[in-house]
């Protein structure tokens, strides 16, 4: 492995975090009248607690995003002031504690600044996503710009519009993997903690590591990785002993196999021109195959064994069934952020195979990702005085 220049990487993830910010800061000043609480997608039907309504940007006509929720749990992160009562699934929903918990912890408590403590905090995960990567990159022998690349992962583009999760989760998942080939176990096991934290998914990053050292006969590495997952569990029986169990998301399962294909065959309809509507069509179909080939190309992947072998099968199992447990497949910002850690890890092995074929994937799901950060672009243009 070759040296890997820190200085450079930290350079570009700090150009990856400020090409973030000036967008964010660009679309907010021009679109949303400068309210910064537009980054998370509450919608004018979406319940508020009463102290967190004043001078919040809500979207028309629309029931919100899941950032909403989240912001909600950041303000009532230990569920002392009643605001689970205004989050949908709230069991659910304050499981992912890590990223409300950051929020609070930077605005000291203090409503007035807990949303800028949660943007502050994804900022700060763009920045360790990229470092990550970057760094891969460079110890591979590639330029460390490879480290921008983590900016077109469908987890941060959806991420940073919405104030979602899937982010931290996937640059914890850089972490682990970067670490998981220096061999520092310890590093391993508090990256772990925090991916369980942050969504329940990161169990998979976990119990994948812990089934490979298995195989190598390592029992008592295997046992204590296992232990990575014990705060989650905690803090499930915690949440669970101060909440009601809510809205349910499931709906009946059917099979990844049989929703995705009804994915691709079923044509999706927009309020938007029928020019415009056909593109769009065909860029859902297009992040669809994307999707499919992503599974093709994580098995193929997984036949060659190691540590990502074990994660990406265990992502592959639990985003398949949970896309279509909520019929996700319909929407690239459902499926999109669920496979978000599959594509990541096929993209750190084109990095250090040469397989560049497993870029494919992140690429054709790019264009439908892109959609509406381009739209909300060309909207904050169009309010811009020259």
């Amino acid at each position: 492995m070759q040296s890997v220049p820190v200085r450079k990487c930290a350079l570009t993830a700090i150009a990856a975090t400020a090409l973030v910010f000036t967008w964010m800061a660009f679309v907010v000043h021009y679109a949303d009248g400068s309210n910064w609480t537009a980054l998370f997608c509450i919608g004018d039907r979406t319940p508020e607690p009463p102290e967190l309504q004043h001078d919040v940007y809500r979207w028309p006509n629309s029931g919100g995003y899941d950032g909403a929720f989240y912001r909600t749990l950041a303000h009532d992160p230990w569920l002392r002031r009643g605001f689970a009562h205004y989050v949908d699934g709230p069991r659910l929903r304050f499981r992912r504690i890590l990223v409300p918990a950051l929020a609070w912890t930077l605005g000291g408590g203090r409503d007035s600044a807990i949303d800028a403590g949660y943007i502050a905090a994804m900022l700060a995960f763009v920045a360790a996503g990229a470092f990550w990567v970057a760094e891969h990159a460079t110890a591979m022998g590639r330029s460390v710009l490879w480290g921008l690349a983590y900016l077109l992962l469908p987890s941060t583009i959806i991420s940073i519009d919405r104030m979602l999760t899937d982010l931290p989760l996937i640059s914890l998942l850089a972490g682990f993997l970067w670490y998981a080939r220096k061999g520092s176990f310890a590093a391993l096991w508090i990256l772990g903690l925090l991916a369980c934290l942050t969504r329940e998914t990161g169990v998979c990053i976990v119990v994948g590591y812990a089934a490979w050292l298995l195989t190598q006969r390592l029992y008592a590495r295997a046992a204590l990785m296992l232990t990575a997952m014990l705060p989650l569990l905690v803090w499930i029986l915690y949440v669970n002993a101060h909440t009601t169990a809510g809205l349910s998301f499931w709906t009946t399962y059917v099979g990844p196999a049989r929703d995705l294909l009804a994915a691709i065959v079923h044509l999706r309809t927009y309020p938007v021109s029928p020019a415009i509507q056909v593109g769009i069509q065909i860029l859902d179909k297009i992040a669809l195959a994307g999707i499919v080939l992503g599974f093709v190309q994580a098995i193929l992947l997984a036949r060659r064994g190691g540590p990502q072998a074990f994660i990406i099968l265990a992502f592959v199992a639990v985003s398949a069934i949970l896309t279509s447990m909520n019929d996700q497949f319909a929407d690239v910002y459902g499926y999109g952020r669920l496979f978000s850690p599959v594509l990541l890890i096929l993209a750190w092995d084109a990095l250090a195979s040469r397989r560049w074929l497993e870029f494919a994937p992140t690429l054709m799901i790019l264009g439908r990702t892109l959609a509406i950060p381009i739209h909300e672009t060309v909207t904050a243009f169009a309010h811009v005085r020259l």
